[in-house]
Parts: C-alpha cells; structure tokens; sequence
C-alpha cells in the first residue's frame, strides 16, 4: 500500500505530517484504515507492507497497530509511484520470490468491498495465466481532467461480471474536452492506479524500461536484512528519477492488460472530488459543521469548530482549520496545491 503522498490539494486540513490518507475524510475510519480494512479478508495483515516516509511512519504504526511494524517501509526522499513500487518489490523477492504483488494506495474510496476483492482475485487468475501487468479500470461517471485514461481493445476473459481486455493506450490528464469524450465512449476506463502482477514480473520490467533504477534495487535488495539496510536505501534511493510507474512502466510495455472493475471507485483528489461524493441538502450545499445558508447553492463547507455562514454565494469551498482557511471556486479545486507551493516559496513552513 503506497502511503506516502502529502495529499495537497486538500490543504488545509491535509498537511506534510497529516496527510488525508491518515484523516477521516469520508466515514469514521481514515482512508488508509479503510484501504487496510479492505484487503485483509485476502491477505493477512502479516504480508501487507506499507510504503511511507519518516515523518508519518509512526503516525502510520499507531493507525494500524495490527500491521508488524517491519512491515511499515520508509523511503527516504519522495519519488512518485515507480521508485516506490520498486522498492516494495525488492523486499518482496527478497521474502517470498515467486510471490504475486497487489499494489493499492492509500487514499482510494470504494463502494463495494466485496466486488473488490473478487476483481484482485479475478486479476490473479489473468497475471499468472498471461504472465501480465494487470491493472484495474474504472467506468467513469463524470469528465475529470486530473484522471488518466485506458482505451480498451479486444476481450480476453471473462468470469461475469468481471471481464479482461487488452490496452490500445494510456491517456494521461486529458483537458476537459477530451476527457468528456473519453466518458461518453464505452471503450474508455479511468486508470485507477491499483495493480497486480508478480514480483518477477514487474522487476524484470523495470529491468527493461529503467536499467539504472533496476540495478540500485538490486543493491537495496542485497543490503535487506543486514546492518547495511537503512544506509543503503539511504545512498541509492533518492538518486531515482520522480516518475510513476504508469508512465514509466505501462505505457511502454507490451504485457499490459486490464481488468473491468465492477465497483465504484473514486481517488478522493481534491475537495471537489469530496463534494461529487458527499451527501446534499436541497440546496446542493455539503456540509462538515454547522452552516446558515440564504441563496447559496453548490458549496461544500468544511468547518467543524465555526458556524459559517453564508449569503448568496455559489460553487465555492471555504475549509476552516485551526490556524488557515481556505477559499476557492468548485471549479479551481484542482489548483489548491499551488497554493502550497507558494507557501513553500515563502517559506510558510508551519502552514504545510
């Protein structure tokens, strides 16, 4: 389970030592609870390794007590999706070398648990018979430029409702217009981000498609297990390119292939995603805390120590936190972090 991210763009309730993967942003649990929660009737607590940083590594440990905590894995710089699952891969060889691999995040939502669990089976049954990178597509339901899509080819599989076809190609955030069309074509799926394959598999495609990282995971895994480890990883890890596996992997490889996951899915990327998930009134206002609303229509409110109140306004989100708040259109959602980019420029470090 990759843990890792700071979650930016829900500043500023999601900050660089409580990112929203350790917040309870939908329900009681947090998200990477909910993500733990949701794999183990598969697989035991004992073999989930959980790919973080120093900062939220105890945090981590304490939300999920039950996980061992040689098990809770920290990179020491942040390098996207592709050095992580590379490292994680090389601790599994390093355990159990013929073992299969499901790559989850820890901010996902999804609405049906059990449709979940039989799609990662179902991807297993696809990976060890074709010898794939499986990945898991989501029908979308809305245009979302800050999704990647999967063109579908032909059917391979099928154990219905589950099905397994072929990739024509990766589409990376497309603008608006695109991605409307994309949405509206059956042939299109929201890349979800979540994989299976084994650990064989995938290490020799990093093999082919990033040499330089291959061999510095080669050396980790030698140093795994000895007094060299922490130095180790230390040394090679941040020198890694910042690029994810989608990109570097992916789209480049020629032993992709896709599962159509029968479940609803959401990234939970930004308070905008938030509102398209939550509950309304009737006058489509989503509310956290206590709000008096005239003519206000469309805004989600995130306030939970402050009565807001609010006065022919629309399509806005306002969030309160202790020490900022935040105001933005609906429509900006996805450009809160560059407000934390700013932040760092002015060396605000107690706001991130």
């Amino acid at each position: 389970i990759m843990a890792g991210g700071t979650g930016t763009r829900f500043w500023p309730l999601s900050r660089k030592r409580s990112p929203k993967q350790l917040l309870p942003i939908i329900g009681v649990n947090s998200l990477i609870q909910d993500a733990v929660n949701r794999i183990t009737p598969l697989i035991p607590v004992e073999k989930i390794l959980i790919i973080t940083n120093d900062l939220l590594s105890e945090k981590i440990r304490r939300q999920l007590p039950s996980i061992p905590a040689e098990n809770v894995i920290c990179e020491p710089a942040s390098r996207s999706t592709a050095p992580c699952v590379g490292l994680a891969a090389a601790y599994l060889r390093k355990r159990v070398p013929d073992a299969t691999m499901v790559v989850l995040t820890a901010d996902h939502y999804i609405d049906d648990a059990q449709a979940f669990l039989n799609s990662v089976r179902f991807a297993d049954k696809i990976c060890a018979k074709h010898n794939a990178l499986v990945t898991f597509g989501i029908k979308p339901v809305s245009p979302n430029t800050g999704f990647g899509y999967i063109e579908m080819d032909e059917k391979i599989a099928a154990e219905p409702p589950l099905c397994a076809w072929n990739i024509k190609r990766f589409t990376e955030k497309p603008d608006l217009e695109t991605a409307a069309a994309f949405t509206a074509s059956p042939k299109y799926r929201v890349n979800s981000g979540m994989f299976v394959w084994t650990v064989k598999k995938i290490l020799e495609e990093f093999r082919i498609h990033l040499p330089a990282v291959y061999d510095g995971l080669i050396e980790i895994e030698k140093s795994i297990g000895t007094p060299q480890e922490s130095k180790t990883i230390a040394d090679i890890f941040p020198h890694f390119p910042n690029i994810s596996v989608d990109k570097a992997i992916m789209e480049k490889s020629s032993s992709v292939l896709m599962v159509d996951a029968p479940f609803g899915w959401n990234d939970v990327g930004s308070w905008a995603t938030l509102y398209d998930m939550s509950s309304k009134d009737e006058n489509g206002n989503v509310s956290r805390g206590r709000i008096v609303a005239v003519d206000a229509h469309g805004n989600l409110i995130h306030s939970p120590k402050k009565l807001v109140a609010m006065l022919g306004v629309e399509n806005l989100i306002v969030v309160e936190t202790d020490d900022a708040l935040l105001v933005c259109s609906l429509e900006r959602a996805q450009d809160v972090n560059r407000l934390v980019e700013i932040l760092k420029e002015r060396k605000l470090d107690d706001f991130i």
